[in-house]
C-alpha cells in the first residue's frame, strides 16, 4: 500500500514558498467528489451525503464543533477542550483514534489522546522533533501534513514502529498546527488499526478539528499573555505604590533633615562666631602677656648678664656667680618659650608672613652647626655636616628656615645619648627639589609617637617623671615654618634606631619672585589698614 501526503491550505497552516499547497478535493477519489461531500465510514468505505438526505455523523460533527466553540468562548480550561474535542472526533470518525501533541522547546508532549494506550503515549512523551520522527515529529519538522498509510513499512517510523505496532496502530495521518508567524505549536493526528489511505472526507475532519485546536491554543496563549500583563500591571502598581510611599518617606526625611540642617547652621554660625571671638581674645591675651612678661624679663636678663660679667664689680661669693648664671639661663629659657608661643599664635591666626631673600645653603648649614656645637659637646655627641657642593642659591625666609633647622638639631641632640651622632645634610635631588635632612642615632619614635610629636604642646615623654625638658613646640613650629615656604617636613623613625627629619623645598624656591612697585605699595596699604583696625596695645605688643 502506498502513502500519499496531500497538501492542504487553511487559516491555521500558512502557505509558503517551500510549502506548495493544493486543494484537498484533488485527493478525493473519482466518483466521491462528484457525489458531494464524502466522509470515511466505519468500515473504511466512502459514503455519500445526498441532497436532502441528512447524515447523523455529519450532524454529530457539526454539533461537536459548536460544542467546542462554546467551550472556548466560555473560557473553559484548554485541557478540558482538548479532551472533549478528541472524544468527538473518535466518535464521529470511528474507528479512528485521535491525538493532540503540543510542541514545547523542540519536543512533543501529550495534549489529549483518550483512546490511545497509556504505554504508547508514555513511549512518545517528550520525543525530539525532527525528520523521520514518526508522522507527528516529521510534520512539525517539515511544517506540512505527513501520512503514514502503513506504519509497518513507512521509513519515518523506523525508531518508533515497535511501540506503535505493540499498541495495535498501523496508520497515522498528522497535520501540523501553525501560527500566523509560521511557528508549529501542535499536531492533530488520526490513528487507525489497519493500513489506510486518507480520503477527502478524512481531511475535512482533520482540518476542521485542527482549526478548533489552533483556536483553543491561541485563546489560551492570549489569556496567558493577558494574565501576565495583568500580573505585571499589578506588580507595577504595587511597586509604584511602594515607590510613592518611599518618596513620601524620603520627602519627610528630607524636610526633617532640612530643619535639622537649618538649626545646625544656626548653631554652627554661633559656634564659629564664638570661636572667632575666643581666638581674638586668645591673640589679645597672648599679646598682652608677651608685653607684660617681656618687660620684666628683659630687665632680669639684662641685669643678670651685667652681674654675670661683673661689669659693676666682682662677686666675691662663688655661690652668687652660680645664682646669677641660673637667673640668666632661666630668663633666657622663659623668653624663648614666650617667643615660641607667640610665633605659634601668629601662624594659627594667619598673621605670620615670610620674606624671601637669597640664601646660601652652605652658609646656612654652617651657621646652624656652629650654634649647636656647644650643646652637642655638652652631650658628648658627634655633630657633623654633609652639604653637597655646589648647591644653588635658594630664595626663602632665612630666619624661619634657620629656626626650623635649629629646632630639629636641638631635638636630635636632646634625644640622643652620649657617644651618639647627629648629622645635618643638604643636597638637590633629581627633580630639582632641595633636601635638608637631620639624622640622629637617638632613642627613635613609633608611628603613634611621631604623630604626637607634631602636635603643639604635646610630648612623647609626657608623664610626671619626664626625663626631657621642653615646651613641645619645637617640631610643630619647624613644620609650620617649612610649610609657610611651600615646603614639607617628614619624619621617619623607629624605636631604638634614631630619627630622620627631612625638609623638602620645591624647585620653585630657586627662582626669585619679583614684585612690581604697585604690588608692594598695595600690600603696604593693606597692612596699614589692618593695623589701624587692631587695638593699639595689641599692635604695640606684636611690634615688640
Amino acid at each position: 500500500m502506498t502513502s500519499t501526503e496531500p497538501k492542504v491550505t487553511s487559516v491555521f497552516a500558512q502557505a509558503s514558498d517551500n510549502q506548495a499547497s493544493t486543494n484537498a478535493a484533488d485527493t478525493i477519489p473519482a466518483g466521491v467528489a462528484e457525489a458531494g461531500m464524502g466522509m470515511a465510514g466505519g468500515d473504511g468505505a466512502a459514503w455519500q451525503i445526498l441532497p436532502g438526505q441528512p447524515d447523523a455523523r455529519m450532524l454529530l460533527l457539526l454539533a461537536g464543533q459548536n460544542d467546542i466553540l462554546d467551550m472556548i468562548a466560555r473560557g473553559l480550561p484548554r485541557q478540558q477542550v482538548f479532551d472533549r474535542l478528541t472524544e468527538i472526533v473518535d466518535e464521529v470518525a470511528a474507528p479512528a483514534l485521535s491525538s493532540i501533541l503540543l510542541v514545547r522547546d523542540g519536543h512533543l508532549y501529550l495534549g489529549a489522546a483518550p483512546n490511545l494506550s497509556k504505554r504508547y503515549c508514555d513511549a512518545i512523551e517528550g520525543v525530539v522533533v525532527g525528520d523521520n520522527v514518526g508522522s507527528c515529529g516529521t510534520a512539525v519538522f517539515l511544517k506540512r501534513p505527513i501520512v503514514a498509510a502503513d506504519i509497518a513499512t513507512d521509513p519515518r517510523w523506523a525508531d518508533y514502529r515497535d511501540y506503535a505496532l505493540a499498541a495495535g496502530l498501523r496508520a497515522c495521518w498528522s497535520l501540523p498546527i501553525l501560527t500566523e508567524a509560521g511557528e508549529a505549536v501542535a499536531t492533530f493526528a488520526l490513528y487507525y488499526r489497519e493500513p489506510r489511505e486518507p480520503a477527502a472526507a478524512d481531511w475535512h475532519i482533520i482540518s476542521s478539528m485542527a482549526r478548533l485546536v489552533r483556536l483553543a491554543i491561541e485563546r489560551d496563549r492570549h489569556e496567558s499573555a493577558l494574565r501576565a500583563v495583568e500580573q505585571s500591571l499589578r506588580a507595577n502598581q504595587t511597586e509604584l505604590q511602594e515607590r510613592v510611599q518611599e518618596l513620601e518617606a524620603t520627602r519627610s526625611e528630607l524636610q526633617a533633615q532640612a530643619t535639622r540642617l537649618g538649626k545646625l547652621t544656626v548653631d554652627l554660625t554661633a559656634a564659629r562666631n564664638e570661636a572667632v571671638a575666643a581666638d581674638r581674645l586668645k591673640t589679645r591675651f597672648l599679646a598682652n602677656m608677651s608685653h607684660e612678661l617681656r618687660t620684666p624679663l628683659n630687665a632680669i636678663i639684662g641685669f643678670s648678664d651685667v652681674m654675670r660679667g661683673e661689669l659693676m664689680g666682682a662677686l666675691e661669693n662663688p655661690a652668687y656667680r652660680g645664682y646669677v648664671r641660673d637667673i640668666y639661663d632661666s630668663g633666657s629659657h622663659l623668653l624663648k618659650i614666650i617667643n615660641e608661643v607667640l610665633d605659634l599664635a601668629k601662624i594659627e591666626a594667619g598673621q605670620m608672613t615670610v620674606h624671601a631673600e637669597p640664601v646660601s645653603l652652605q652658609a646656612l648649614c654652617t651657621a646652624c652647626i656652629r650654634l649647636m656645637e656647644l650643646p652637642a659637646q655638652q652631650g658628648k655627641l658627634t655633630l657633623r655636616m654633609e652639604v653637597a657642593d655646589p648647591l644653588p642659591t635658594i630664595y626663602v625666609d632665612q630666619l624661619r628656615l634657620k629656626q626650623a633647622l635649629i629646632n630639629l638639631l636641638s631635638n636630635a641632640i636632646k634625644f640622643t645619648a652620649g657617644g651618639g651622632e647627629v648629622c645635618l645634610k643638604a643636597w638637590q635631588d633629581i627633580d630639582g627639589d632641595i633636601k635638608l635632612q637631620v639624622c640622629d642615632s637617638g632613642i627613635g619614635m613609633t608611628e603613634a609617637e611621631m604623630r604626637l610629636a607634631l602636635e603643639p604642646f604635646r610630648q612623647v615623654d609626657n608623664d610626671l617623671a619626664r626625663k626631657y625638658e621642653g615646651s613641645g613646640l619645637g617640631l610643630p613650629l619647624a613644620k609650620a615654618f617649612v610649610e609657610l615656604q611651600n615646603g614639607t617636613l617628614v619624619l621617619a623613625s623607629a624605636r631604638g634606631e634614631g630619627t630622620i627629619a627631612t625638609i623638602t623645598l620645591p624647585c620653585s624656591c630657586l627662582q626669585q619672585v619679583v614684585r612690581s612697585g604697585e604690588a608692594v605699595a598695595s600690600e603696604l596699604l593693606s597692612l596699614r589698614a589692618r593695623l589701624a583696625q587692631d587695638d593699639s596695645k595689641q599692635d604695640d605688643s606684636f611690634r615688640d
